[in-house]
């Protein structure tokens, strides 16, 4: 329940004075959110690499 409140209010913050026929456009909302979202996955993908196994070394490159 506390979940679906608080999701509530952050999209309701989000589109909070955005154009709802602006939202997919190049610019719009889904483009910020892409911008803002890429790098936080990025950052958390090498600070905890998704097969668990951090002692691995980089296996791309030998």
């Amino acid at each position: 329940m506390l979940v679906s409140i608080f999701r509530c209010v952050v999209l309701d913050q989000l589109l909070a004075g955005a154009d709802a026929k602006t939202i997919f456009d190049p610019n719009g909302l889904i483009d910020d959110l892409k911008k803002a979202f890429a790098p936080r996955v990025i950052n958390g993908q090498m600070d905890h690499p998704l097969d668990g196994n951090e002692e691995a070394g980089n296996r791309c490159n030998g």
